[in-house]
């Protein structure tokens, strides 16, 4: 009965994605305390470009709306502002002027503030009791549903969106990304991300993947965003090349437009090119994504990839020059004292890690000595710092996927671990086995570095009794140095399905690129 239920909802949201949009809209707008009216303007300007993609120029939108009218209440909510004391000053403003606020406005203040499950639900319910004609207010209640995966409630709310407006851009790159999950959408009911084995191979689904991503593009033609998640689609199937051409789609859209986003585009068609086997020809896409971005945090991120890209093609040398050159800059960088302390973690965490993996010791533990400096520093700076201060930090700036930046490795756990992972890299097997036999941490959390440790020292019946009693080899590192020990042993078939794995990775962490490479070629000598 339920796999049926299932089945059906499938259909409505394939049929939803299949209708015309027709032009007629009943939007009602939410009931702001805004006075003047070129402030409430400019802030809808910000809410577009920043569904568009263009975050720097929906900023200064919200900037400007600003600078009209002081406590305007939404535009402090919502802009994406990158210094934390200035996040803060805005959030003040909209405490002290919470008396006048609308019913709707004090509703995304408490919807701005750490919520759970329930709370957020009833917050997003009494929003639509207030605004039934909003069909903003609908498409947030399902997509919070589709976040919790209940895609019966989720679809109910998205079709009530689109019928108050057509073309409500949430509710149909929400409908579309259910049916397409993956890549910042969450699976849901019976729909899976999507591969070549389920679908890339056969030619009725691209049709009708083609025809979906026509109609979502047609309901703004000018919204870059949706081109990194086709692009992003492709990217993970044999069709690498469409990845790249619909990145590049997306970055005429942004010359059209002067869209920021266009930075992002630039960086992730690089990342299209590199996985073609253009490496050359993927750092001009990189470096000029790095140029042409000006927000100093967006920068950073960019920076941290480009050292990640030449650590994937296994050039350490430039890998950490792209890092020292930062080093160097970071005091005209637009950073306060604080900032640059923050990013002298960073730095210094990646060039440990970087100089281990190219044989440098000496230099790793300098660089580590270097990270403990500053990790020191940071966490006097901010003495309650713990894990969830990054995810905070992310989305007080408007960057929810990240900086790319290894400032959560300051706390105390997040160093022990570390520090065994990099004796390991170093191939300092004494000491790495000397902190896990120290360490009192969690066995879930030791075991991993036990298992590279036994195939470090080649130590098959070690291996053997781990994976026996329920370990199971997950992650890159895991498995190249599983499949080493098995070359060694002389199972290469088992050790080629390992290193095809890695070897096939089509997204770039910065750990997957210590193995990528290095399971290419060790794959062609097999």
């Amino acid at each position: 009965m339920k796999k049926i239920s299932l089945t059906i909802i499938a259909l409505s949201i394939i049929t939803l994605i299949g209708c015309e949009s027709s032009s007629v809209s009943d939007d009602k707008t939410y009931q702001l305390s805004v006075k003047n009216d070129y402030a409430l303007e400019l802030y809808n300007s910000a809410k577009l470009k920043s569904q568009r993609g263009d975050y720097s120029g929906s900023k200064a939108d919200y900037e400007a709306a600003l600078r009209i009218e002081p406590n305007f209440i939404m535009a402090c909510l919502e802009i994406p502002e990158n210094n934390i004391v200035k996040k803060k000053q805005y959030m003040d403003r909209v405490l002290s002027n919470l008396e006048t606020a609308t019913d709707t406005e004090k509703i995304f203040y408490e919807l701005s503030g750490v919520l759970t499950k329930d709370k957020r639900e009833e917050l997003l319910l009494k929003l639509i009791k207030i605004n039934p004609k909003n069909s903003n207010a609908h498409a947030s209640l399902g997509i919070f549903y589709r976040n919790n995966g209940k895609l019966k409630k989720a679809i109910e709310y998205l079709n009530n969106s689109i019928k108050i407006n057509p073309k409500n851009w949430l509710a149909h790159r929400t409908i579309f990304g259910i049916k397409y999950p993956g890549y910042g959408d969450p699976e849901i009911g019976p729909f899976v991300t999507k591969n070549d084995n389920n679908f890339f191979n056969f030619p009725d689904s691209l049709k009708v993947f083609e025809n979906d991503i026509e109609k979502l593009i047609k309901i703004d033609t000018l919204n870059v965003a949706v081109f990194r998640k086709i692009g992003d689609m492709y990217r993970s199937s044999k069709f690498i090349n469409k990845a790249k051409e619909y990145y590049l789609k997306g970055v005429e859209v942004c010359n059209y437009n002067a869209n920021s986003y266009r930075s992002e585009l630039m960086h992730v068609a690089g990342n299209a090119t590199f996985l073609m086997g253009n490496v050359e020809e993927s750092i001009k896409y990189f470096q000029e994504s790095l140029d042409i971005e000006f927000d100093p945090y967006l920068k950073m991120k960019r920076i941290f990839q480009l050292a990640t890209v030449y650590l994937y093609d296994q050039d350490h040398a430039n890998a950490i020059k792209v890092l020292d050159d930062f080093d160097l800059n970071l005091k005209r960088f637009g950073f306060n004292q604080s900032e640059v302390n923050q990013a002298a973690v960073s730095i210094n965490s990646y060039k440990s890690f970087f100089y281990a993996d190219m044989g440098n010791k000496k230099m790793s533990y300098n660089s580590w000595n270097n990270f403990i400096k500053y990790a020191d520093i940071v966490l006097e700076e901010i003495p309650d710092f713990n894990n969830s201060y990054v995810q905070k930090r992310n989305s007080q700036i408007g960057v929810v996927s990240g900086l790319n930046d290894r400032l959560d490795r300051i706390t105390s756990e997040n160093r022990e671990l570390d520090f065994i992972w990099l004796s390991l890299l170093n191939n300092d097997l004494s000491e790495a086995k000397n902190l896990i036999d120290k360490s009192n941490l969690d066995d879930s959390k030791l075991v991993p570095f036990i298992f590279i440790h036994a195939c470090l020292s080649k130590d098959i019946n070690a291996v053997n009794s781990l994976i026996q009693n329920g370990y199971r080899v997950q992650g890159n590192r895991q498995k190249f140095y599983y499949s080493k020990l098995l070359i060694d042993k002389g199972e290469k078939e088992k050790a080629m399905e390992l290193l095809e794995n890695i070897a096939n990775g089509r997204f770039f962490s910065w750990g997957g690129g210590l193995f990528r490479k290095k399971s290419q070629e060790l794959f062609k000598e097999i």
